[in-house]
């Protein structure tokens, strides 16, 4: 027994000397906390983020550099670490081998301001309070998707990644109709949740959702399918707004001529568009919008049933 108490005794006072020989302790500055926004008075637009950051608690950047700190490389040497928003990162902690998105930042001040003036007004009072908040959102000039060979190369209103949410179109915003803002907004809403319903409930979509168009519409249609005016076979469509076969937007990675040709979109970007119309809009609008389109309206229905369960 006396020789535990010695050993013991022996391993405290050893302890007591390596503390005592430590140097006083300082906060470390791995421990920084980037996702915030930090009021700058003197700044008309930094002071106005910082506001509507207080209010809402999610942070809105305008450039993908958020923050910097001085570490030590393995030589000793002072280097500067910049904490970046990474669109394509994985939830692994890599990056994605396939590119699926770029981006160009804006520096158009006023453009950047009606952008978190549209987040304020349009996206954030909407968040959805059974879902967790993006962990950002970062505003671009411009938003390019469809990089994949054999895609159309579109500019896109919102990207999902793993620490923020990217919006594009900045420029175009002071042009918008409030209409058009509401859409905006449900597609910047929709973004970091659309991929999710569209995996986790892909049974039920397939059970009804994507039937809507070959048991409601026309048994030979699919997915995909160009839509042409010069069609005259009954196994393709012909020609007829998009609206007409249950669809929100014609393809976006796909050939666009107004008025001739498109292409129905794909099951993910579907499943998008209609939860963009849920989020962006009020079932009286919907039915408002769209109460002589009946495939719209049912399948408007059918994802209304879905993001219900979430909540």
């Amino acid at each position: 027994m006396k020789k535990i108490i010695y050993v013991l005794g022996f391993v405290v006072l050893m302890c007591m000397v390596a503390c005592s020989g430590e140097d006083d302790l300082t906060p470390s500055s791995l421990d920084n906390n980037w996702w915030v926004n930090v009021d700058n008075p003197d700044d008309p637009l930094d002071h106005f983020i910082f506001g509507v950051y207080e209010q809402y608690n999610v942070p809105i950047f305008y450039t993908d550099t958020v923050g910097t700190r001085e570490e030590k490389d393995a030589f000793g040497n002072s280097i500067i670490y910049y904490e970046t928003i990474k669109l394509d990162y994985t939830i692994l902690g890599g990056v994605s081998d396939a590119k699926v998105v770029e981006y160009s930042l804006s520096k158009n001040q006023e453009d950047i301001m009606d952008g978190v003036e549209f987040l304020r007004d349009y996206v954030l009072p909407k968040l959805p309070d059974y879902l967790p908040a993006p962990k950002s959102y970062l505003l671009v000039d411009t938003l390019w998707q469809g990089l994949a060979t054999g895609q159309v190369r579109y500019s896109s209103a919102a990207y999902a990644g793993m620490t923020a949410v990217a919006v594009g179109k900045l420029g175009e915003i002071k042009e918008m109709t409030a209409s058009e803002k509401q859409l905006f907004g449900g597609e910047v809403l929709a973004a970091p949740i659309a991929s999710d319903i569209y995996s986790d409930y892909k049974s039920d979509l397939d059970a009804k959702f994507f039937k809507v168009l070959t048991q409601d519409v026309n048994q030979f249609y699919s997915y995909g399918q160009k839509v042409d005016i010069n069609n005259t076979s009954k196994y393709n469509p012909y020609y007829a707004p998009c609206e007409d076969y249950g669809f929100l937007k014609p393809a976006q990675d796909k050939e666009i001529i107004e008025g001739s040709l498109y292409y129905f979109p794909s099951r993910d970007q579907d499943v998008k568009d209609y939860v963009a119309l849920y989020l962006g809009f009020t079932e009286a609008e919907v039915q408002e919008t769209y109460g002589n389109k009946p495939h719209v309206l049912k399948k408007y229905g059918l994802i209304k049933e879905i993001i219900e369960r979430l909540q």
